[in-house]
């Protein structure tokens, strides 16, 4: 729940932000936020004492923001804020924005229907085939995305019309 509230509010945020840019942001299953169907920004959660009832949860965001420059093996896949408004972003008004978002909607967390619904509302991938790979199996495999489950789960139907849950893994949205 924590991941896919960050991301939604990330994503909320710099809309807010480059709201007059013409921008596409849209999340990406588990944890990514696109512009215009690149790479923009990514998290990694980590949570401590997972068996106690208060947890402690460190979340890292790598946004990609005045870069201009990409290796060639990413510059079709990435993006900054500089390379799709054209002009220098500040650090500190994204935060800004980020920690007031995140607090004023952090009722989201404890009302999962309601956040999945948000995120939901800002992603793409419903409907689209990806093609996928789980960190055990390095194999490609395609699938149609049949939904997000509130769990966070990701429903895909294979070429083989079996329905398949996943909670992890990298995918690739197959943009025609």
């Amino acid at each position: 729940t924590v991941n896919f509230y960050s991301s939604y509010i990330l994503c909320h945020s710099l809309k807010k932000i480059y709201n007059n840019f013409g921008i596409n942001f849209s999340l990406k299953w588990p944890n990514d936020i696109l512009a215009n169907k690149k790479k923009l920004a990514g998290f990694l959660l980590d949570v401590k004492d997972l068996k106690k009832e208060k947890k402690k949860f460190t979340i890292g965001i790598g946004i990609n923001v005045n870069e201009t420059f990409f290796q060639e093996d990413l510059s079709d896949k990435a993006t900054s804020l500089m390379k799709e408004t054209g002009i220098e972003s500040r650090l500190d008004g994204i935060l800004i924005s980020f920690i007031k978002n995140f607090y004023s909607n952090i009722s989201l967390i404890s009302t999962k229907a309601d956040l999945m619904k948000k995120w939901k509302s800002n992603t793409d991938i419903i409907g689209k085939t990806i093609s996928f790979k789980q960190r055990d199996d390095e194999q490609e495999k395609e699938a149609s995305v049949i939904d997000i489950d509130l769990d966070g789960g990701l429903r895909v139907k294979t070429r083989e019309d079996k329905i398949l849950k996943f909670y992890s893994g990298e995918i690739n949205i197959l943009y025609e």
